[in-house]
């Protein structure tokens, strides 16, 4: 006879896509909230990802991928990426700069040239990109920032603190 006991807790997983990210995609194109589909999945840089896809009658879907990564010192990456980006190297300028985004998250950036917002509660580096065929720039900024802010959660305000 074998007796097999446990103990211990179970070990709890991050929620990677939040509850109101798929009506709030929804409301932004004015489609049921049941057109709208989330799957979670790994990002390039091996990070959990929440990829939302909105499916609209006659037109292509959009698709909105949120990219968690819980890496370390999110918030001096995110300036890294936003300076870096903002750099020009010569007298005319080869691609957009980064915009800065006032109230979301510690800090925030959008990138027009990659359509995605990058925002950090200190904890994680949210980034928000945008698929959206026929919109314009100004639809995907608002859409990204949107569907960031969702993903934001407690702010931490210390972004040096080792979390």
């Amino acid at each position: 006879m074998v007796l097999v006991t446990g103990c211990g807790t179970a070990r709890r997983h991050p929620t990677v896509c939040v509850r109101s990210a798929r009506p709030t995609l929804a409301s932004h194109l004015q489609v049921p909230v049941s057109a709208v589909s989330q799957v979670v999945s790994k990002g390039g840089n091996e990070m959990p990802q929440c990829v939302l896809t909105a499916t609209r009658p006659g037109q292509p879907p959009v698709r909105v991928t949120v990219n968690l990564d819980n890496g370390p010192q999110p918030y001096f990456r995110l300036e890294r990426t936003a300076v870096e980006a903002s750099q020009q190297f010569g007298t005319e300028r080869l691609y957009a700069a980064p915009e800065l985004i006032m109230g979301l998250g510690l800090d925030a950036d959008w990138f027009p040239d990659a359509n995605n917002v990058e925002t950090t509660n200190g904890v994680k580096l949210i980034t928000a990109t945008i698929a959206w065929p026929g919109s314009s720039e100004a639809q995907r900024r608002a859409l990204s920032v949107a569907i960031a802010r969702r993903f934001i959660g407690r702010i931490h305000h210390n972004p040096n603190a080792g979390y």
